[in-house]
């Protein structure tokens, strides 16, 4: 402790008053917020990625001793078998992802009277880390979304069937209950904050396989419009994990993140917002954004996609074939996507004649939202779910896309935005 002199002399030195501004500066400006992340969720539409029970492992795997006749094999991390057993199905999980279904415990029980359960798996090479999976025989969702994909037994009807037995590649898959499960990563961990006696969602999503929650790749959730909805669709709400980014007019960054994601501190800055992120963004969706004057070819294997749209109607593309064909990747959630809307709807009644179909693919994330907008804004052609698969199918990293294929059939044009101004160009 200094004594009454010492203090008097350390003040009325040159460098008393300095160093205590400057001591009082660094802690005004370095003030901490943690936020607890307890609630495993997912980034994922519902129904988004379905995983076919086959009847041979898709591995080499090392099987326990037990009755193999009626075992089916899937695999999410590591490789799952599946024993049909009285009044449940028993899952031998690879927990320790070694290959070796004999040395994990004590196989865990899905009852056929419940619809989903949650397993604990390690995270790729991340052996002291986890992630958990959902694993569905039927997502809990409206009848409104359910029907075209489920009928009232539990089995796939019949276009989706066909259409993950080519997503997947197997061509025996029928889509019957039994065969398949719905699943996903809960590859988000979200919480609440408070600032300034305001509570905030927060929330930090896994970026790619085999990622712990506190490597840089992953991104930060935060909810600025406060729909309580953490969309990683939505730029406005996304930041790189070293973002310096601006809530309620003050600047923020992350000073520490539990590898885990458990809990993550926000501290308090003076420094300018960075938009890492938005920058990345804005850099993929001028790389997505084909010169109008190029053109690129169709995949041939377009043609022969058989499609459900959110009314449960089938949806051939083969039948557009010789019109010039507007693919329209959009989300109800994406801002520049919605306002774009009153163009199209402008170009599908003016350019009906020449002719112009449009097809929709949307990134749901609130169904509700989706009709109601469908509805309000006179959209009148066919909207299909955009599924991972599809939109790895078709290259689509950024919303809005749009894909025009002019009436050969071979060739098409790529865009971020459209307009009547471009349409009338190439709709000739």
């Amino acid at each position: 402790m200094f004594s009454t002199d010492s203090t008097k002399r350390f003040f009325g030195s040159k460098l008393g008053w300095p160093v205590l501004l400057l001591f009082l500066a660094l802690h005004s400006f370095a003030q901490t917020y943690r936020a607890q992340l307890p609630i495993p969720a997912t980034t994922d539409p519902p129904g988004g990625h379905i995983s076919i029970l086959s009847t041979h492992p898709a591995y080499n795997y090392q099987l326990p001793s037990v009755p193999l006749n009626e075992a089916r094999f899937f695999t999410l991390i590591g490789g799952i078998m599946v024993i049909p057993k009285g009044d449940r199905e028993e899952l031998y999980i690879d927990r320790n992802n070694n290959g070796d279904l004999t040395d994990d415990g004590e196989p865990l029980s899905f009852l056929y009277s419940a619809s989903e359960m949650v397993v604990q798996l390690p995270n790729g090479t991340h052996f002291h880390d986890s992630l958990f999976y959902v694993i569905q025989r039927k997502p809990y969702e409206p009848d409104s979304i359910l029907h075209p994909m489920l009928d009232r037994e539990g089995n796939l009807v019949s276009v989706v069937a066909k259409f993950w037995a080519r997503m997947l590649s197997d061509t025996a898959f029928n889509g019957h209950r039994g065969t398949f499960y719905f699943t996903h990563a809960l590859d988000l961990r979200r919480g609440t904050i408070g600032i300034d006696g305001k509570m905030v969602d927060i929330g930090v999503a896994l970026r790619g396989e085999e990622s712990s929650f506190g490597d840089s790749k992953n991104i930060l959730l935060v909810d600025r419009n406060g729909d309580h909805i953490l969309n990683p669709e939505d730029v406005t709400e996304v930041c790189k994990l070293n973002d310096v980014f601006t809530l309620f007019g003050k600047n923020y960054k992350v000073a520490e993140l539990d590898a885990r994601g458990a809990w993550l501190e926000l501290e308090r800055t003076t420094a300018m917002p960075t938009l890492h992120y938005a920058k990345e963004h804005r850099r993929q969706i001028d790389q997505a954004t084909t010169d109008v004057g190029s053109t690129v070819e169709v995949d041939s294997t377009l043609w022969s996609l058989i499609l459900t749209s959110l009314d449960g109607d089938t949806i051939r593309l083969r039948d557009y074939r010789g019109s010039y064909l507007l693919l329209d990747f959009w989300g109800e959630w994406c801002k520049p996507c919605v306002e774009e809307i009153p163009d199209l709807v402008q170009a599908y009644s003016r350019f009906a004649q020449r002719p112009l179909r449009i097809v929709g693919f949307i990134r749901l994330k609130s169904l509700t939202l989706a009709r109601h907008m469908i509805k309000e804004k006179n959209i009148a052609w066919p909207q299909v779910p955009l599924t991972d698969q599809l939109a790895n199918y078709f290259q689509v990293q950024t919303y809005p896309t749009y894909v025009l294929i002019l009436p050969d059939g071979r060739t098409s044009i790529r865009m971020a935005l459209v307009n009547i101004r471009f349409l009338t160009k190439h709709l000739r």
